[in-house]
């Protein structure tokens, strides 16, 4: 199973075109899922690039597609979280917080262990490929300045375990009238007698 992107005119016409396919990495595809896509435009850019997160299998990265990216060209890798459990960016979203538009992402650490199991919002006015993530900056987290205390949160309320990345994590983000909206789906207790216990919750912050 490899993740596959594809194209088509906004005209309608042509057809449908695979645009990039996902690499095999030991035997296995790097990306198994493309689960959100944004197009931003960074500052000393003329044209904007679109911006994809993956549903990955030791890593899950955000890669970039520039405005003349064609068949067989391979994206930036612009952000990739560490190897470790099966994880996806799905929120990937535009917000100006009062200084310019910057490119916001969701990441998610699945774990039954409260002490790793993490919830994260990144921002980044002008991504880079390659460089670690360094141009990304932390802006919210469930494990909030590396504490030892369990769910110290910017996210209160959430619970993550192995299930989340199926069911959890950051579903969406909007900007909205000044504000950054996020949607957190899933693992509000953590045993669930009828079902009706998990949902999700909507969080809103002026980064």
């Amino acid at each position: 199973l490899k993740a596959k992107i594809f194209r088509k005119k906004t005209n309608g016409t042509g057809d449908w075109e695979t645009v990039y396919t996902s690499p095999l990495k030991a035997g296995v595809a790097q990306d198994q899922g493309y689960r959100g896509g944004k197009s931003y435009t960074a500052p000393g850019e003329t044209k904007p690039s679109v911006y994809f997160g993956t549903l990955g299998t030791k890593t899950t990265r955000l890669i970039k597609l520039v405005p003349d990216f064609k068949p067989g060209d391979e994206p930036d890798t612009v952000f990739e979280t560490d190897p470790g459990e099966f994880s996806c960016i799905r929120a990937v979203t535009v917000h100006d917080s009062g200084d310019g538009d910057k490119l916001y992402i969701g990441t998610l650490t699945p774990s039954s262990d409260d002490k790793v199991a993490n919830i994260q919002i990144w921002e980044s006015e002008k991504p880079k490929s390659n460089d670690g993530n360094d141009d990304w900056t932390k802006i919210a987290s469930v494990q909030k300045d590396e504490s030892k205390k369990i769910f110290p949160s910017d996210f209160p309320g959430v619970r993550i375990n192995e299930t989340s990345t199926a069911f959890g994590g950051v579903w969406d983000m909007i900007s909205y009238n000044g504000y950054l909206y996020a949607f957190v789906g899933n693992n509000y207790v953590k045993e669930p007698t009828d079902g009706k216990e998990n949902g999700f919750m909507v969080f809103k912050g002026k980064p």
